[in-house]
């Protein structure tokens, strides 16, 4: 073999390479936008999470699990912390109810 024709062959891209090189953008490609759905994943399991701004009983919960409230629902009720009241009337003919 000659020496111009050995280096051709020796340094030249392979076939794999730019095989391999034809991979890469779209690979990139995917890449932003799975980083993309993880930063929204993530923003929205910041919403996923229900903090009470203070400590107290749970007296009513208007929402299910897993619902999906417009912005400012009233999803909880609580009770402030210390001693709570209930108050009940209870009719004594129909013990079934």
């Amino acid at each position: 073999m000659s020496t111009a024709r050995w280096q051709k062959a020796s340094f030249g891209p392979s076939r794999a390479r730019r095989r391999a090189g034809s991979y890469y953008q779209p690979a990139q490609t995917q890449l932003r936008q799975a980083e993309a759905t993880l930063k929204t994943a993530t923003a929205r399991l910041g919403y996923a999470e229900i903090t009470a701004p203070r400590d107290g009983v749970l007296i009513a919960r208007n929402v299910e699990n897993g619902a999906v409230t417009p912005p400012r629902t009233v999803l909880l009720v609580l009770a402030r912390a210390g001693q709570t009241q209930l108050f009940l009337e209870i009719d004594e003919r129909s013990p079934n109810h």
